[in-house]
C-alpha cells in the first residue's frame, strides 16, 4: 500500500467493542508508536495497559468529573471565536476517554 493510500484510509473510531485485545496485539501496537517519527528523536512515551471496566472507569474517573467544568469554561471563554468548533471538541473529548 503506498503512502498516500494509508494517509487517505486513516481513520479516528469512537466506537468500540467489548472484544479484549490481546497482549500480542498490545506489543505490536506500541511498538509501532515507538517507531513513530518525533520532535528531535526524543521517546518521552509512556504506556499502562489497565483491563476490565471498573478498573478503567477508575482510571478515568478525575477526568469524567471535571468534563462539566471544562464545558462551562469553553462556553465561558472561546478565544477563536468559532463556538462550534469548541462544542465539537468539549462532546468528542469524553468519547475519547471511554473506549
Amino acid at each position: 500500500m503506498e503512502l498516500y493510500e494509508v494517509l487517505e484510509k486513516r481513520r479516528t473510531y469512537r466506537d468500540f467493542s467489548d472484544r479484549e485485545v490481546s497482549d500480542g496485539i498490545l506489543k505490536r501496537i506500541i511498538g509501532a508508536a515507538f517507531n513513530a517519527p518525533t520532535n528531535d528523536h526524543l521517546r518521552q512515551l509512556e504506556f499502562v495497559v489497565v483491563r476490565g471496566r471498573e478498573k478503567i472507569a477508575r482510571v478515568i474517573a478525575p477526568l469524567a468529573k471535571n468534563m462539566a467544568a471544562f464545558k462551562e469554561l469553553v462556553a465561558e471563554v472561546d478565544e477563536s471565536g468559532d463556538k462550534d468548533k469548541m462544542a465539537m471538541f468539549a462532546d468528542d473529548l469524553p468519547l475519547a476517554q471511554t473506549g
